[in-house]
């Protein structure tokens, strides 16, 4: 039987190593924004937050007053996708547009990024942009300095049911030119045919192909590890092949409605942007992780590192299902209830991510 198990663990290894990096994970997990939503706030919420191991969101437009952002308690779940951790990221309006540029750019391959988004809507008063606007993006050849300006790639966007006051839907677009109060500054943006309610959270998952410049959109998919072959929406017209980083959109209140991101996943594979195999962002590990014993003989797992913080642990089975989930104060875990077999588990630290094997035998 133990031989068995190490054969299997053997192929398990194989098959996880050749998973792509993962580039980015953010689960806004940063103390809560006091006052809360919709009370404005005295600073930024998110501009200074360090994300370990990728880096630290920056303004990327000229310093705004307005401070439209919050990091509120309510968290989004998807069903098949992982449990969130950490809170979830609020903004409405105007401000100072956050950014996160990524330690090594991307020039090959392509890029998949996927986030929970609730649109909140506008104010009934509220008469939405009649061009849309962005929401989020991948960032394109970003330029150094402060209040660096970007090119938008394979764009979330979003824009009302109708130009006057009183929308009652959305549509969600893609695009990957900039889009202006008065007209779309690039080629193209498409948008969906059918509408979606206010206040419900969706899974996007978008990608930009940097050899081909094709953007793909898929709202709400099947979270399988399989890619599907059908997107939402699609474009051909990008032309950047330099990604480097991660952008906020924030405008007009009558661009940019009240809206609710998480769990954003930005990676090289469609299986890790929608949490079908254990996340494994690059130098993000623990620091003095200790898995042990492995084999796991008793049902009982020791998991300890330099920190004394609470650890959340994943376990997923060799087909990247998640199995269990547990938080370990002691650095004791019952895993009794796990079958025999081999496992990846993805452990998270105070916002640091490791992933380990376990045979259970």
């Amino acid at each position: 039987m133990k031989k068995k198990l190490l054969l299997l663990a053997a192929l398990a290894f194989g098959s996880f190593s050749s998973f792509g990096q993962v580039i980015m994970y953010e689960p806004f997990n940063y103390a809560l924004t006091d006052p809360v939503y919709p009370t404005a706030p005295a600073a930024n919420q998110l501009i200074g937050k360090t994300l370990t191991g990728v880096g630290t969101w920056q303004a990327a437009s000229s310093t705004n007053a307005n401070f439209n952002d919050w990091i509120e308690a309510q968290t989004m779940s998807i069903t098949g996708m992982p449990a969130p951790v950490g809170n979830s990221f609020i903004w409405k309006g105007a401000s100072n547009k956050p950014l996160i540029v990524w330690p090594t750019s991307q020039t090959s391959g392509k890029i998949y990024y996927s986030l929970i988004i609730r649109v909140v809507g506008w104010a009934s008063t509220q008469a939405p942009d009649a061009y849309g606007k962005q929401m989020v993006s991948l960032a394109g050849d970003i330029p150094t300095g402060t209040n660096p300006s970007v090119k938008y790639l394979a764009a979330l966007c979003v824009k009302g049911n109708q130009s006057t006051a009183g929308a009652t839907s959305y549509h969600f677009g893609l695009s990957n030119s900039h889009i202006s109060s008065t007209s779309v500054v690039g080629t193209n943006v498409v948008w969906t045919a059918g509408t979606f309610a206010f206040d419900v959270p969706h899974l996007v998952v978008l990608s930009y192909d940097i050899a081909t410049g094709k953007s793909d959109l898929y709202i709400d998919p099947t979270v399988s590890a399989t890619e599907p072959t059908s997107p939402s929406l699609t474009l051909t017209d990008g032309t950047v092949t330099s990604v480097g980083g991660f952008y906020i959109r924030q405008d007009s209140n009558a661009a940019t409605p009240p809206t609710g991101i998480d769990e954003i996943r930005v990676t090289k594979t469609w299986a890790e942007a929608v949490g079908k195999v254990p996340l494994s962002v690059a130098k993000n590990d623990i620091e003095g992780l200790k898995v042990y014993p492995n084999p796991v003989t008793d049902g009982k797992l020791l998991i300890s590192s330099a920190s004394s913080d609470v650890k959340l642990v994943t376990f997923y089975n060799v087909l990247g299902s998640q199995v269990l989930e547990k938080e370990v104060t002691s650095g004791l875990l019952d895993v009794s209830s796990l079958p025999k077999g081999v496992y990846v588990l993805k452990i998270t630290e105070a916002g640091k991510t490791s992933t380990r094997k376990v045979v259970i035998d």
